[in-house]
């Protein structure tokens, strides 16, 4: 529920209230500060170069659930979205991989999930599959009938805990979650 409904603040609060700890590390500006909640949970945001001191400490005072916002803006925009120079974002990438591995204990109870918000852009040569009934949220279909998956939205699972390799099974945004 918690990644599903991220955009409604329920999932800090959801964290919170389940006794999970959770950080939002961020490079620049956290974008997610404009949930009208998120203003309750200032002590869970942390800069991004915290991320590397804390990932680097003992395994059991890292948090259990980490989000990481790249930087948004100037010379140091890291977030991959256009115009900005994407082996930015590559490197970030890396380096929350590389410090994340450093840390025997860390990786070894870790997944890390690589989502991006939006398409790849024009790489992409697959069509959108249909997804048989629709469930639309309301009435409203006349212009969209919620029958098709959207365009293909990119995805890297890394843990030890999977098996190498490219999974070619058809998933929506809630696959997380399952």
């Amino acid at each position: 529920r918690c990644l599903s409904d991220w955009s409604s603040d329920v999932c800090s609060s959801d964290l919170t209230k389940a006794g999970i700890s959770w950080a939002i590390y961020y490079g620049d500006f956290p974008q997610s500060l404009v949930m009208t909640h998120q203003w309750d949970h200032l002590k869970n945001y942390r800069m991004m170069n915290q991320f590397f001191t804390d990932v680097a400490g003992a395994e059991a005072s890292f948090p259990q659930y980490t989000f990481i916002e790249p930087s948004y803006f100037g010379s140091a925009q890291n977030d991959q979205h256009p115009p900005s120079d994407i082996f930015r974002g590559e490197l970030l990438i890396t380096q929350v991989y590389n410090a994340l591995r450093k840390n025997e204990a860390l990786w070894e109870k870790s997944l890390l999930v690589v989502l991006y918000d939006e398409h790849g852009g024009f790489y992409d040569h697959v069509d959108p599959v249909s997804v048989g009934a629709a469930v639309p949220p309301d009435g409203h279909i006349s212009s969209f009938a919620f029958n098709i998956y959207g365009v293909r939205v990119p995805a890297v699972l890394v843990s030890p805990w999977i098996d190498p390799g490219p999974i070619h099974d058809v998933f929506d945004h809630t696959s997380l979650l399952a």
